[in-house]
């Protein structure tokens, strides 16, 4: 395990009007693991919710966090609006907000996953998971 480091990344829907409904969790998590599966990657676990879409990988050490977290953006949005192209239209192609969560340790994960939800959410209660 010394050549590999585990990142938690966790993606949240652009705006309220983009709910991840069960058949799209289930293409998002396919499209996770195949992502890992095409980049050696590993996959310790998956989450998704209805707003979150949560993964802690085991990557090479030198894969940046920020890429790690551009292909796993690209990884679902591409199934995601292949199998559903009116998504893609309605959200004009941006499924995630820009306030991604990227964490090398679980600690505090939830809070800063609760505050990327509010900042997608200004002044809507948020409904996390």
């Amino acid at each position: 395990m010394s050549d590999q480091k585990i990142l938690h990344i966790a993606l949240v829907t652009k705006n309220s009007e983009i709910l991840l409904t069960d058949p799209l969790q289930e293409q998002a998590a396919y499209a996770i693991k195949d992502m890992c599966k095409e980049k050696g990657w590993g996959s310790v676990s998956l989450s998704i919710g209805s707003q979150v879409a949560q993964a802690e990988l085991a990557l090479p050490v030198d894969v940046q966090a920020g890429v790690a977290l551009r292909e796993m953006k690209k990884a679902i949005s591409d199934r995601i609006f292949e199998k559903n192209p009116g998504l893609k239209e309605r959200q004009k192609g941006h499924l995630w907000s820009h306030n991604s969560v990227l964490a090398h340790s679980a600690d505090k994960l939830d809070e800063k996953i609760l505050r990327a939800i509010q900042y997608a959410y200004p002044g809507k209660h948020p409904s996390i998971r």
